[in-house]
């Protein structure tokens, strides 16, 4: 005899997870591409470093980035050279933050015109939005503030 009931709770819990992971999945998936080069994932990988980074240019908060998408090129430089490069181009230089960044720009200055910028900044801020869909939120509640979390 089976003694295990299922809960609407379970079911409602089975149903959000689904749908969690297929989200998780359609943005670890989603290519972004840079002048027909397909860029690398956002990994876990590249946005530690990526986040390192920006601490190092003391960067403004990402909420503050979104209002003024113009004050976010030094950072969307630094994105797409991480999304379009290998560990093994930034290994050797994880260690010395500074000279990793000379590399950036030394990059952005060989590779990137004005005419760039916009777009540049258009594809990072898709790529850290594609990023943030994966983040983990609250599970929906029906209580009206009554919800004690469990």
């Amino acid at each position: 005899m089976n003694t295990e009931a299922t809960f609407e709770d379970d079911v409602i819990d089975q149903q959000l997870a689904d749908a969690a992971a297929a989200e998780r999945q359609t943005a670890v998936l989603t290519t972004h591409a840079w002048q027909g080069t397909p860029l690398q994932p956002f990994s876990i990988r590249r946005e530690t470093l990526y986040f390192r980074l920006r601490a190092l240019n003391d960067s403004l908060p990402i909420h503050l980035v979104r209002k003024h998408p113009e004050s976010f090129l030094q950072e969307a430089i630094i994105l797409l050279w991480l999304c379009l490069h290998t560990p093994e181009d930034w290994n050797p230089m994880r260690g010395n933050a500074a000279l990793l960044m000379d590399q950036i720009e030394q990059w952005a200055d060989e590779q990137l015109t004005r005419a760039d910028q916009m777009p540049a900044i258009e594809i990072a801020l898709q790529i850290l939005s594609t990023a943030d869909s994966t983040r983990a939120i609250s599970r929906p509640s029906d209580l009206k503030g009554d919800d004690l979390g469990n």
